[in-house]
Parts: C-alpha cells; sequence; structure tokens
C-alpha cells in the first residue's frame, strides 16, 4: 500500500520527546517513572500504537469515517468498519489506516521498537484548516 501521508520512521533510541512540527508543543515524553505521557496540541490527528488509541481528533474520526472505519475504544481499541460485521473484521492495522491520511499537508511519525518487539507507535499531525 503506498503511503498517503508522508512518514518519518524514526527508533525508540531518538523518538523522545516528540514536539508538534506545526507549533512547537510537546505532545509525547515519558516521565520519570518512564511512562509514555500525551499532551496533543490542536495539530495532533492522533497518537496510537499496535496496541490501541491514545488519541484520536475530530479531524482524525471524519478521515477514518470517509475510509469506512471508525476507532473503537473497546477492550480491543482497534480500527473497526463503520457497517457489516464487526467481528469478523481482520484489518487493516494501526500503522496501515493511520499511513492512508488523506489530510493536506498531514504528516505522520513512525517510532518502532527493535528486537524482539518490533513495536510501533504512530503520531499524526496536520496544520490548522
Amino acid at each position: 500500500m503506498k503511503n498517503a501521508i508522508p512518514v518519518c520512521e524514526l527508533s525508540e533510541e531518538n523518538a523522545y520527546p516528540l514536539f508538534c512540527p506545526f507549533c512547537g508543543t510537546r505532545v509525547q515524553d515519558f516521565d520519570s517513572n518512564g511512562e509514555l505521557q500525551i499532551d496533543p496540541c490542536p495539530h495532533t490527528l492522533f497518537v496510537c500504537h499496535d496496541m490501541g488509541w491514545d488519541h484520536v481528533s475530530d479531524r482524525m474520526h471524519a478521515e477514518l469515517k470517509e475510509m469506512g472505519l471508525e476507532a473503537s475504544h473497546d477492550e480491543a481499541e482497534a480500527v473497526t468498519p463503520l457497517s457489516g460485521d464487526k467481528d469478523d473484521f481482520e484489518g487493516p492495522n494501526f500503522d496501515e489506516v493511520t499511513s492512508s491520511v488523506k489530510l493536506p499537508e498531514s504528516l505522520k511519525f513512525a517510532i518502532y521498537q527493535g528486537p524482539p518487539s518490533f513495536y510501533g507507535t504512530y503520531v499524526g499531525f496536520c496544520p490548522n484548516e
């Protein structure tokens, strides 16, 4: 799948803190206990990882709806279809969905941990309309 949104791939070693490229707000960082802290600015479209959503803006909800999807915050914290049998739905994954955003001038940061987890975190930004 060709990416619609430009993606900047980072590794865990150089990914934190993460600042908004439009206003400079610190959007993601670790606290003194090593816990991830999320503080979205108005430009933050989404913050998610391979296990679920941490933040979904109204614009991202609208973008997901255009794709026929919704951000589910149930126990699975998944990307689910708006219609049809949600129990049989097996994709797409967070990386694919967030790479498909078509908002003008949007930008995605993909942050990957190395082996053995290969865990991914995805943060998207877009200038205000």
